[in-house]
């Protein structure tokens, strides 16, 4: 409501303003420097109403995206600031975001899976001699099974057995991810 008030209060001054230039200009005619000194007011005007709304816009733009990385953060159980230099290291290597997104979450899933002991994802992770719990006998956190799967894929010889590493274990967004996955856990970060 106040940016309302401000708004129609910049309008009020900026009609107020054109209407005390119209009679200086009826007044004094031939007077170049009210005629300038006229515009500047009415552009300075003019100039401060957009930039508040540029402004404005910005942050509301900066708080959607803010929030939508929370929320992806929390689906995929990582943090927004692993989250970010994921995105980032995507985006230098060609991925795009959602590929990437796409990719996190069924990874996550079959991280899961594999802790409940399905054989397909069990498999897929041992194939790579990665293992998906600590010392304590707890899953490990994604980020360090992703980075750790990074290193193994990116040491890799065999394009066609990197592509069907990442695409057990990420899906068919796993082949997208592989610019990404041959830099090792180093390209990631």
């Amino acid at each position: 409501i106040r940016a309302q008030d401000k708004t129609t209060t910049a309008f009020r001054k900026v009609n107020s303003g054109l209407t005390k230039l119209d009679q200086k200009l009826n007044q004094t005619k031939g007077n170049m420097g009210m005629l300038n000194g006229g515009l500047g007011k009415m552009a300075g005007l003019m100039g401060g109403v957009i930039g508040v709304a540029a402004i404005t816009g910005f942050a509301k733009n900066l708080l959607t995206t803010a929030d939508r990385l929370q929320k992806v953060g929390l689906q995929l159980g990582i943090s927004v600031e692993k989250l970010q230099a994921y995105q980032f290291a995507a985006s230098q290597s060609g991925i795009n975001t959602e590929a990437m997104n796409s990719a996190l979450k069924k990874f996550n899933i079959n991280i899961g899976k594999a802790g409940e002991g399905f054989s397909e994802q069990v498999k897929g992770f041992e194939d790579l001699g990665i293992a998906i719990y600590d010392t304590n006998g707890n899953l490990r956190d994604s980020p360090e099974i992703f980075e750790e799967v990074a290193n193994t894929i990116a040491a890799m010889e065999s394009p066609a057995a990197k592509a069907s590493a990442a695409v057990g274990l990420f899906g068919k967004a796993g082949v997208d991810l592989l610019p990404l996955l041959n830099q090792g856990a180093a390209g990631i970060r």
